[in-house]
Protein backbone atom coordinates (compact mmCIF):
# COMPACT_ATOMS: atom_id res chain seq x y z
CA UNK A 1 0.00 0.00 0.00
CA UNK A 2 1.03 3.61 -0.15
CA UNK A 3 -0.03 7.28 -0.58
CA UNK A 4 0.93 10.00 -2.61
CA UNK A 5 -0.35 12.36 0.06
CA UNK A 6 3.38 13.67 1.12
CA UNK A 7 4.68 13.45 -2.10
CA UNK A 8 6.24 16.45 -3.74
CA UNK A 9 7.78 17.27 -6.93
CA UNK A 10 11.42 15.97 -7.60
CA UNK A 11 12.30 17.76 -10.33
CA UNK A 12 11.97 14.43 -12.58
CA UNK A 13 10.94 14.83 -16.19
CA UNK A 14 7.46 14.27 -16.46
CA UNK A 15 6.16 10.82 -18.20
CA UNK A 16 5.73 10.54 -21.50
CA UNK A 17 1.90 9.80 -20.35
CA UNK A 18 1.65 12.86 -18.20
CA UNK A 19 3.23 15.80 -20.01
CA UNK A 20 1.34 18.41 -18.49
CA UNK A 21 2.19 20.26 -15.22
CA UNK A 22 3.59 19.41 -11.98
CA UNK A 23 3.29 16.06 -10.82
CA UNK A 24 3.55 15.15 -6.81
CA UNK A 25 5.29 11.44 -7.14
CA UNK A 26 6.46 8.59 -5.08
CA UNK A 27 8.55 5.82 -6.20
CA UNK A 28 8.92 2.02 -5.64
CA UNK A 29 11.07 -0.50 -6.88
CA UNK A 30 11.41 -4.09 -7.51
CA UNK A 31 13.97 -6.69 -9.05
CA UNK A 32 13.55 -9.04 -10.98
CA UNK A 33 14.17 -13.50 -10.43
CA UNK A 34 16.86 -14.01 -13.39
CA UNK A 35 14.33 -16.17 -15.15
CA UNK A 36 11.46 -13.68 -15.42
CA UNK A 37 10.30 -13.11 -18.66
CA UNK A 38 7.44 -10.92 -17.44
CA UNK A 39 5.65 -8.81 -14.65
CA UNK A 40 1.65 -7.65 -13.94
CA UNK A 41 1.81 -4.46 -12.26
CA UNK A 42 -1.42 -3.60 -10.69
CA UNK A 43 -2.58 -0.69 -9.20
CA UNK A 44 -5.68 -0.06 -7.06
CA UNK A 45 -7.20 3.15 -5.75
CA UNK A 46 -8.19 2.44 -2.18
CA UNK A 47 -9.77 5.47 -1.04
CA UNK A 48 -12.29 6.22 -3.81
CA UNK A 49 -10.27 9.07 -4.44
CA UNK A 50 -8.28 10.31 -8.44
CA UNK A 51 -7.16 7.33 -9.96
CA UNK A 52 -3.48 7.15 -9.32
CA UNK A 53 -1.32 6.75 -13.09
CA UNK A 54 2.01 5.12 -12.94
CA UNK A 55 5.50 4.91 -14.97
CA UNK A 56 8.32 1.83 -15.12
CA UNK A 57 11.74 2.75 -15.52
CA UNK A 58 14.91 0.82 -15.39
CA UNK A 59 18.42 2.98 -14.41
CA UNK A 60 16.33 4.50 -11.72
CA UNK A 61 18.99 5.61 -8.43
CA UNK A 62 17.95 7.78 -5.36
CA UNK A 63 15.76 9.95 -6.53
CA UNK A 64 16.34 10.04 -10.15
CA UNK A 65 14.99 8.30 -13.09
CA UNK A 66 16.09 6.36 -15.98
CA UNK A 67 14.68 4.96 -18.89
CA UNK A 68 11.18 5.20 -18.93
CA UNK A 69 9.52 1.27 -20.31
CA UNK A 70 6.27 2.11 -19.68
CA UNK A 71 3.63 4.52 -18.89
CA UNK A 72 -0.03 4.28 -17.92
CA UNK A 73 -2.46 6.94 -17.19
CA UNK A 74 -5.70 5.28 -18.07
CA UNK A 75 -5.81 1.51 -16.78
CA UNK A 76 -4.31 0.12 -13.14
CA UNK A 77 -2.88 -2.56 -14.39
CA UNK A 78 -0.51 -3.66 -17.50
CA UNK A 79 1.34 -6.64 -18.45
CA UNK A 80 4.85 -5.83 -19.07
CA UNK A 81 8.00 -7.80 -20.72
CA UNK A 82 11.09 -7.31 -18.61
CA UNK A 83 14.61 -8.76 -18.10
CA UNK A 84 16.06 -10.90 -15.61
CA UNK A 85 18.02 -9.96 -12.66
CA UNK A 86 17.18 -6.25 -13.24
CA UNK A 87 15.52 -3.75 -10.99
CA UNK A 88 12.92 -1.85 -12.00
CA UNK A 89 11.15 1.60 -10.29
CA UNK A 90 7.43 2.51 -10.53
CA UNK A 91 6.53 5.79 -10.18
CA UNK A 92 3.07 6.64 -8.65
CA UNK A 93 1.26 10.12 -8.97
CA UNK A 94 -1.63 11.80 -8.83
CA UNK A 95 -2.06 15.55 -10.14
CA UNK A 96 -1.88 17.85 -7.42
CA UNK A 97 -5.06 18.33 -6.07
CA UNK A 98 -6.34 14.80 -6.41
CA UNK A 99 -3.66 13.20 -4.13
CA UNK A 100 -4.72 9.56 -2.25
CA UNK A 101 -3.80 6.20 -1.44
CA UNK A 102 -3.46 3.17 -3.57
CA UNK A 103 -2.21 -0.57 -3.46
CA UNK A 104 0.56 -1.77 -5.89
CA UNK A 105 0.85 -5.55 -6.85
CA UNK A 106 3.74 -6.81 -8.81
CA UNK A 107 3.09 -10.31 -9.62
CA UNK A 108 6.48 -12.10 -11.96
CA UNK A 109 5.84 -14.98 -14.88
CA UNK A 110 9.02 -16.95 -14.66
CA UNK A 111 10.45 -19.13 -17.35
CA UNK A 112 9.24 -22.55 -17.27
CA UNK A 113 11.33 -25.14 -15.71
CA UNK A 114 13.41 -26.03 -13.11
CA UNK A 115 12.90 -29.09 -12.08
CA UNK A 116 16.24 -29.84 -9.75
CA UNK A 117 14.78 -26.93 -7.44
CA UNK A 118 18.10 -25.30 -7.04
CA UNK A 119 16.30 -21.42 -8.07
CA UNK A 120 17.20 -21.49 -11.69
CA UNK A 121 15.11 -21.62 -14.80
CA UNK A 122 16.40 -24.25 -17.34
CA UNK A 123 17.37 -21.53 -19.77
CA UNK A 124 19.81 -20.31 -16.93
CA UNK A 125 20.95 -23.28 -15.58
CA UNK A 126 24.03 -25.38 -16.17
CA UNK A 127 23.03 -29.14 -14.59
CA UNK A 128 19.34 -29.10 -14.83
CA UNK A 129 18.67 -32.47 -13.28
CA UNK A 130 20.55 -31.99 -10.24
CA UNK A 131 20.74 -29.14 -7.73
CA UNK A 132 23.69 -26.55 -7.96
CA UNK A 133 22.52 -23.39 -7.16
CA UNK A 134 26.47 -21.75 -6.93
CA UNK A 135 26.14 -23.43 -10.57
CA UNK A 136 30.02 -24.57 -10.08
CA UNK A 137 31.77 -25.34 -13.37
CA UNK A 138 35.46 -26.25 -12.89
CA UNK A 139 36.70 -27.28 -16.19
CA UNK A 140 34.32 -24.26 -17.59
CA UNK A 141 32.95 -26.53 -20.24
CA UNK A 142 29.26 -25.07 -19.74
CA UNK A 143 28.67 -28.42 -17.63
CA UNK A 144 28.00 -28.21 -14.13
CA UNK A 145 30.58 -29.89 -11.57
CA UNK A 146 27.48 -32.44 -9.98
CA UNK A 147 26.63 -33.72 -13.68
CA UNK A 148 29.87 -33.34 -15.67
CA UNK A 149 31.13 -36.44 -16.32
CA UNK A 150 35.15 -35.33 -16.40
CA UNK A 151 34.77 -32.31 -13.77
CA UNK A 152 38.77 -31.81 -14.30
CA UNK A 153 38.64 -31.66 -17.92
CA UNK A 154 36.39 -29.31 -20.61
CA UNK A 155 33.85 -32.03 -21.80
CA UNK A 156 31.13 -29.92 -23.47
CA UNK A 157 29.79 -32.60 -25.15
CA UNK A 158 29.71 -35.25 -22.26
CA UNK A 159 31.19 -38.08 -24.77
CA UNK A 160 31.57 -41.41 -22.99
CA UNK A 161 32.03 -43.74 -25.62
CA UNK A 162 31.82 -46.69 -23.37
CA UNK A 163 29.34 -45.54 -21.12
CA UNK A 164 31.11 -46.09 -17.34
CA UNK A 165 29.89 -42.88 -16.02
CA UNK A 166 33.31 -41.20 -16.72
CA UNK A 167 33.99 -38.77 -20.15
CA UNK A 168 36.25 -39.62 -22.58
CA UNK A 169 38.26 -36.00 -22.90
Amino acid sequence: SGTTLPSTAEGNPNPTCDPFGVINDVWYTFTTNPCTQEVGITLTDTDAGATPEWAVYTGYVCGVGGTQVACNSFSLSQLLSVAGSTTYAIRVWNNPGSEGTFDICVDETILSGDPDGDGLCDALDNCDSTPNPGQEDGDSDGVGDVCDNCPSTANASQTDGDRDGVGDA
